[in-house]
């Protein structure tokens, strides 16, 4: 394993230190943990959990079966998928379960190109600097084996890319646009609609089927209309993880005009486009999910910001407070917010909040393993240490105002133990 940057080794003495200070400082805890971690993955539904536990019991058989027992764990499937289909407005035909939404966006991305193999020349894509590494890590693998050409267009500081950008950087050759709905380290809502817009009118000036547009909406699904046909969504990416569902199962949608190579083969389920054994009980799951999302969606947008102005208000107080992404109620997720405090890395505040029951994150959990810090706020104009420096706090349908205090007390007594440690290496 290689080594540690040099600023992350003495973030991990601070962090040493401040835990140091609050061994001498520490009361009794509270019996819950305070979960503000939902952008990585959200608790089950009591209800989810419960239907879930009696498909696993009753409806086990592999849905291909054409006995009695598969053919009712392939209409729960069925039934599921119309729900969700339902829910977006979409055709159940359009609809395809995979493992996870990193899978459906590989099978997006990849499934799609691979029919542009035949082009007498090498087709473009455009995608942002702030998408998911499950958009990233297989395009940037596409560029570099010579199949595309690949442009990570630039976002502005509030985390939000422009029309123009995107306008711009449209050729005859740009065959594929991706966007991520909304994004997963500090929540900055993209103009997808208007993205939608803009390249059908693209289409129809040059006369071709092409740019098809892609929009990963694992994030927002909760808070926002992903419906994909009013926004001219070609193809957009769901996750059963961020929708109080168990892990297991993702979604996507395929506009029935888009014709896709499976990446996965050895079976012919899911209208041959994925092969495997579906995970019956997940994607049941999923549906009965998405029926919840509905129908709590629009109050959990207000109560959330009110939660989100109250904490981000409270915040600002703290000394060296630095917030980003865009500030505007519609350029940001209700629920997400990502700050940093000058010379104190996210390892602190993310270990200092565990030890006093609260769980937060420094960046996306998939690049978790990396030492290297968030990408997202480099691409915001952020430093190098300030990449090393944000948290993301993500609530949801727990989250309480009592939580909130208790964070933002939590996070001022880590700053001001901060303090003290500088001035005991000095």
């Amino acid at each position: 394993m290689p080594p540690r940057p040099r600023n992350t080794a003495r973030g991990f003495l601070f962090a040493i230190l401040s835990v140091m200070f609050s061994l001498f400082n520490t009361k009794k805890q509270s019996s819950e943990y305070i979960y503000l971690d939902h952008a990585s993955s959200t608790p089950v539904d009591a209800t989810i959990l419960e239907t879930v536990l009696v498909i696993q019991k009753n409806n086990f058989a592999n849905p291909g079966s054409i006995h009695r027992l598969g053919i009712n764990s392939k209409k729960l499937i069925e039934e599921a998928r119309k729900k969700i289909a339902d829910a977006l407005q979409a055709r159940a035909e359009e609809i395809f379960f995979t493992s996870s939404g990193t899978e459906s966006n590989n099978l997006a991305l990849c499934g799609i190109l691979q029919s542009f193999s035949s082009l007498s020349f090498k087709p473009q894509v455009l995608t942002t600097s702030i998408e998911h590494v499950s958009v990233l890590e297989p395009l940037r693998e596409m560029k570099n084996k010579g199949i595309i050409d690949l442009v990570e267009l630039p976002v502005g500081d509030d985390g939000i890319i422009t029309m123009k950008t995107i306008r711009e950087a449209l050729t005859p050759h740009t065959v594929l646009v991706s966007v991520i709905h909304a994004n997963n380290e500090v929540g900055t809502v993209q103009p997808i609609r208007e993205i939608g817009r803009m390249l059908e009118k693209h289409r129809e000036a040059q006369c071709t089927e092409y740019p098809y547009f892609h929009s990963d909406a694992c994030q927002s699904v909760n808070y926002c209309d992903i419906r994909p046909e009013p926004f001219r969504i070609d193809l957009c990416t769901l996750n059963s993880s961020k929708i109080y569902a168990p892990r297991g199962a993702g979604i996507l949608y395929v506009n029935r005009r888009v014709k896709i190579s499976p990446q996965i083969v050895g079976g012919d389920q899911e209208y041959g486009i994925r092969a495997g054994t579906e995970n019956t009980a997940a994607i049941v799951a999923c549906g009965t999910a998405m029926e919840i999302v509905l129908g709590m969606r629009e109050a959990e947008n207000v109560r959330l910001h009110e939660l989100q102005t109250y904490a981000l208000n409270e915040l600002t107080k703290i000394s060296n407070m630095k917030i980003w992404g865009s500030l505007l109620k519609v350029g940001r997720l209700p629920n997400n917010i990502n700050v940093s405090v000058h010379g104190i890395f996210s390892e602190e505040f993310v270990i200092g909040l565990d030890m006093k029951q609260i769980a937060i994150s420094s960046k996306s959990a998939c690049g978790m393993n990396s030492d290297e810090g968030s990408y997202v706020i480099r691409a915001l104009g952020g430093t190098e240490q300030e990449s090393k420096e944000s948290i993301r706090i993500s609530m949801g349908r727990s989250t309480t105002k009592e939580n909130i205090d208790t964070l933002i007390l939590e996070m001022t007594k880590i700053v001001e133990r901060n303090e003290k440690a500088k001035k005991y290496l000095k």
